[in-house]
């Protein structure tokens, strides 16, 4: 009987359905909203859109005419002079940029106290910004941080040249913050300050993240440091890990002769049988992939930000979806009594990783059993939000990774053919933005198993030692472009932007993040207590540099960004604080206070 409640409890952890709904679960304002109570929010239909017409390669003027459409959107509905008294400016990141605009309720929420002009700038080769590609020779070469940022610059100017000599305020989340961030240190004449929500700008190699950094935030929102009663859900989890395997390779057939791989097939509802305990292997690491989008859309309210994201599409999470996931596991002690409780010795930061955790798998007190194991819908809350699919592929959730060059590759040409595979790839491949603070799983400070290194693995043994020089990215038929060879360590992009050292030599940025989001791992901050496995303790603004105003922000309850989205009446006491902040921040910039 315990393996059954086991496969029951796991597939509803990652089953539970939720009605289908329009991108955001409730299109109308907080009851606390400065845009009114329960009114309808604003996006994108809102906007003023421009096209701003950029040049492709700033840093080769002259020598290379061609240009782009950048596509701006403007709301100036807050302006009640002749100028606004500052702008708000998002620095877009890896969507088109009617996801910023429908999403970064801060800006919004903000803009009438400020007396703001409201302007999100699309990233370049994202949405309406992509060069025509098509007869451009080496067309993918020009989608790089450096160019994004001088974009940016080249667009204030212009718009300066008509509001007047107004503060101009950058703000951002995920890889946006990033942008925001940098752009602060690199442009600081464009913006007198930067909001960085959820910018993990110290996840690179030469940073020295902790490189579990991430399960281990994914494993909070399973215990009492998110927001649930105990840490029994996470223990469970961490439990039932080998225990689903040991099942699937010892149990014996039911009286009906139902095997224990049908039985496990069954539970999760897969589109195909299992044909070995291989592919249970398999399964459990497709289900504890679902656990790092959930972490990131652990919102306390149902959102579209991440499914829309990275899949599968504008089908909304439940509020506090990790809550969700552990309804069932969170209810019972019997995985937490088959287990040892890990060992502590162990480090996980760039040096030697170690994972001799004392885990007794198999030793559960009830004989296994399958012959009520049952089936709890579609394989996920993460992948079942649609509420349309009836089996799920084994290994749905993997994560693609990026086509890399064969010796016989050509990386330079004229490109024969339109682009539209976004910004991200491009950016990653001709700036080998290498963030490290996920790769590593399982090691102790978390709840998943197995280990996903062998004993002993270092940074070096991930991804290379110092200097190495991996092969470069494939960009498809006909288009052109990338560098032949790629730096696993992001070389350049540390002495670009100078490593940690960036934050400490800039002023008026906050750096703000989740600690229930798995990016937080990579985030800025005073010391390394936000990164510690269980519950925050300690003030939510620590000074990085006091004497320049860059602080880390710290949003206990929080998932990506979280501070930048829309007012919800839900939102824990940490998220309202965050954003009176930022607003505080803000006024002290800008003379507004």
């Amino acid at each position: 009987m315990f393996a059954s409640w086991l496969l029951a409890a796991l597939a509803a952890t990652t089953h539970a359905r939720v009605a289908s709904l329009h991108r955001r679960a409730s299109k109308l304002t907080a009851a606390r909203s400065p845009l009114g109570a329960e009114v309808a929010l604003p996006s994108s239909e809102n906007c003023t859109w421009r096209v701003f017409n950029q040049t492709l390669d700033h840093f080769a003027v002259g020598s290379n005419p061609a240009r782009f459409g950048q596509r701006l959107c403007l709301y100036d509905g807050f302006v009640t002079g002749a100028a606004p008294r500052m702008v708000w400016f998002y620095t877009g990141n890896e969507s088109p940029v009617e996801e910023y605009v429908n999403n970064t309720g801060l800006m919004w929420e903000t803009g009438a106290e400020l007396g703001a002009l409201l302007v999100w700038a699309e990233h370049r080769y994202e949405g309406g910004s992509v060069p025509a590609c098509a007869g451009l020779r080496d067309c993918l070469a020009y989608a790089s941080v450096e160019q994004a940022l001088a974009d940016y610059a080249v667009v204030i100017d212009a718009l300066r040249a008509e509001v007047g000599d107004v503060p101009f305020v950058a703000v951002g989340g995920s890889y946006g913050g990033m942008l925001s961030s940098w752009f602060r240190f690199k442009y600081p004449t464009a913006v007198v300050g930067a909001i960085a929500g959820s910018a993990p700008v110290w996840g690179f190699p030469l940073d020295a993240p902790p490189l579990d950094g991430s399960a281990v935030a994914v494993a909070r929102g399973a215990g009492f440091a998110g927001g649930l009663p105990d840490d029994r859900c996470a223990s469970n989890l961490r439990a039932a890990w080998p225990v689903l395997e040991d099942f699937a390779r010892t149990a014996s057939p039911a009286a009906d002769g139902t095997t224990a791989l049908e039985a496990v097939a069954a539970a999760f509802d897969l589109c195909e049988p299992l044909a070995s305990p291989d592919d249970v292997a398999e399964l459990v690491q497709s289900v504890q992939g679902v656990f790092f989008d959930l972490a990131e859309a652990n919102y306390p309210f149902p959102s579209t930000y991440i499914t829309s994201a990275v899949g599968p599409g504008e089908y909304p999470l439940p509020a506090w979806p990790m809550r969700a996931a552990c309804a069932t596991l969170e209810k019972s002690d019997a995985l937490t009594l088959t287990v040892g409780e890990p060992a502590t010795n162990f480090t996980v930061a760039a040096g030697t990783l170690r994972w001799d955790v004392a885990y007794d798998a198999v030793a559960a007190a009830a004989p296994y059993s399958v012959d009520d194991a049952k089936a709890a819908g579609v394989l996920g809350v993460f992948r079942g939000v649609t509420g349309t699919k009836t089996c799920l592929p084994l290994g749905g959730c993997a994560t693609g990774r990026r086509r890399r060059l064969t010796a016989a590759t050509r990386t330079r040409g004229t490109c024969a053919r339109p682009y539209d595979g976004g910004s991200w790839d491009p950016v990653c491949c001709n700036d080998d933005l290498n963030l490290v603070n996920y790769l590593v799983q399982g090691v102790g400070r978390d709840f998943y198993w197995p280990p996903n290194v062998a004993a002993g693995a270092t940074l070096e043994d991930l991804i290379g030692p110092p200097g190495v020089r991996g092969a470069g990215c494939s960009a498809g038929p006909g288009l052109y472009g990338y560098p032949p060879t790629s730096d696993p360590w992001s070389t350049w992009l540390h002495s670009y932007f100078g490593g940690k050292g960036g934050a400490l030599a800039t002023s008026n940025v906050v750096f703000s993040n989740g600690l229930l989001d798995p990016w937080s791992a990579a985030g800025v901050y005073a010391d390394d207590a936000p990164l510690r496995p269980g519950p925050y303790v300690g003030p939510l603004a620590r000074n990085v540099s006091a004497a320049d105003d860059v602080t880390a922000l710290i949003i206990p309850l929080g998932a990506h960004h979280l501070d930048l989205m829309f007012m919800d009446d839900d939102d824990p006491p940490c998220a309202r604080f965050a954003r009176e902040f930022e607003v505080a921040a803000v006024r002290r910039w800008t003379g507004l206070a």
